[in-house]
């Protein structure tokens, strides 16, 4: 039997991983079809990635799920497991993340298979709530097969820092590009000047005020990820070969807004990305939005290209005078789409986007 165009779908054996444990063949299988698609993450992806992931998070707790095919590993479905909050109440939630099956495989019904395995172990953990943020090419089959639905899509923003490196990412005007760029720029400046009794600070850690302030925040709304001091921690400090700045904006030593950025690339331009954030006012938010704008030297010690964000946030970026362009669906090359599966009794509730906090960090690519 050639296994790469033909099989019995009783060959196919499913299995669930104990917790934390990856093989050596699963680690290549995901290394392997991580490069194939050209994942974000694919060059560091690694052992020390894996157990960060599904191992050491706060919980401890995550599925790894897998398919074989002639007793070896063809496909992969993770789900780990972290603390969350429904209507105030704590509970569980489980994200699946992290699945493929190999090229060859794909089109013959093994990922629908692969899912429902998994859907079901994960409904028998106690979890309360499952999510995910599935590509083009899986959300099909989480819709029509997988009994999920479609939340909201998030919406994205970005705000231009150097509007020249913008334009010169899609074309190059022997120069004119830069001229056209210091223009843009003055027109995305904010006067949002720093009162005197206001301080921007860019903290190593996580300190017990900051983790709180982000926790209030996001337990704020009917239903989140809490973000205790250990898993913002876990998230955002411990993550391998990723370097994370948390920046907070004070008045009176009283915590107004704070935000958590990484560096990378966004549409082809150096971005400044906002994967969480908290704040009392969302003008305090515009102000360290701003203030990071104007000063991304001193934050980052570089200037990027750009500002970028994407969330499920009723509360945030509504206001056309904060200067960001919210970049429409149509056009955005990576959409992020949040199905849920409800499990709990409060299926109004959960399955209403505007009582979701949820942000880039909540993804798992970044």
């Amino acid at each position: 039997m050639n296994s790469k165009t033909e099989f019995a779908p009783s060959e196919l054996i499913f299995s669930a991983t104990e917790s934390g444990v990856g093989s050596e063949e699963l680690l290549r299988c995901i290394k392997q079809i991580l490069t194939e698609g050209g994942s974000h993450n694919a060059a560091g992806f690694n052992r020390e990635c894996w157990e960060w992931q599904y191992k050491n998070l706060p919980t401890h707790r995550s599925g790894a799920f897998t398919c074989l095919l002639e007793n070896k590993i063809t496909g992969y479905y993770h789900a780990p497991f972290y603390a969350g909050q429904i209507n105030g109440k704590e509970t569980l939630f489980a994200m699946v993340q992290d699945v493929a099956v190999k090229s060859e495989l794909r089109g013959k019904g093994v990922f629908r298979k692969l899912a429902e395995y998994s859907t079901t172990q994960l409904l028998a953990s106690g979890t309360n709530l499952v999510y995910t943020f599935p590509n083009a090419q899986s959300i099909r089959t989480f819709l029509k097969y997988g009994g999920y639905q479609k939340i909201s899509s998030y919406d994205t923003y970005l705000l231009p820092v150097k509007s020249s490196e913008i334009i010169e990412s899609r074309i190059s005007w022997a120069g004119i590009e830069k001229l056209i760029g210091s223009v843009a720029d003055i027109f995305f400046r904010r006067n949002f000047k720093l009162q005197q009794d206001e301080t921007v600070t860019v903290l190593r850690e996580f300190d017990d005020d900051t983790a709180n302030f982000f926790n209030r925040f996001a337990s704020s709304f009917p239903v989140s990820r809490i973000r205790s001091k250990e898993y913002l921690k876990w998230r955002y400090m411990d993550k391998p070969g990723a370097k994370h700045f948390v920046v907070t904006l004070s008045s009176s030593n009283k915590i107004g807004a704070a935000a958590v950025f990484k560096l990378d690339k966004i549409f082809g331009v150096s971005a400044a990305i906002l994967l969480d954030f908290a704040f009392e006012q969302e003008s305090d938010m515009a102000k360290l939005l701003h203030y990071v704008r104007a000063n991304s030297m001193k934050v980052f010690n570089q200037q990027p290209g750009l500002i970028f964000t994407a969330f499920c946030c009723a509360r945030f970026l509504k206001n056309k005078k904060y200067g960001f362009i919210k970049v429409p669906q149509r056009l955005n090359p990576r959409p992020v789409n949040l199905l849920v599966k409800n499990i709990s009794e409060e299926e109004s509730l959960v399955m209403n986007s505007s009582n979701w906090f949820a942000t880039l960090g909540d993804w798992d690519v970044f």
